[in-house]
């Protein structure tokens, strides 16, 4: 894992040109990223078939048509974090979690954190779900 130090970050972002957050990103889930309980534009995954998940409701489909959800501020606040804007800079923190989310209107995608050391870069719901899964030892639910 590539450790980089948050405050760097945010200084090396300051300096750049904002970037677009509403920009269109490549939307790819590959298979070894889901598992049973991660959110995708098509629904919540149920179970897995070969080619694909069930969403629920006889909806089926092949891993190539999913589409992953955008972590947004709004997503944050629905799965009960706390969000706090100072200068410019976002932190979002999850109660009685050790983990910290922060990201700036200049860089793309969000930090997941331990302290002040950025463990992984993310974007996506699914991979939030799975880093609070792996980490936390519990399922990111709605607050």
């Amino acid at each position: 894992t590539l450790i980089i130090k948050l405050n760097n970050m945010i200084s090396n972002a300051n300096n750049s040109k904002p970037l677009d957050k509403t920009a269109v990103m490549p939307s790819v889930i590959f298979p070894h990223e889901l598992r049973i309980g991660n959110i995708t534009k098509q629904g919540i995954v149920k179970t897995f078939w070969e080619k694909g998940v069930h969403v629920g409701f006889g909806k089926c489909y092949e891993f190539n048509e999913l589409n992953p959800v955008n972590v947004t501020e709004k997503e944050l606040l629905k799965f009960g974090f706390f969000i706090v804007e100072a200068n410019g800079k976002f932190e979002a923190t999850l109660p009685n979690f050790r983990y910290n989310i922060y990201w700036t209107k200049h860089t793309d995608g969000f930090l997941f954190c331990d302290g002040e050391t950025a463990l992984i870069n993310f974007n996506y719901l699914h991979e939030l779900q799975n880093l609070v899964f792996v980490l936390g030892q519990r399922e990111l639910t709605e607050a």
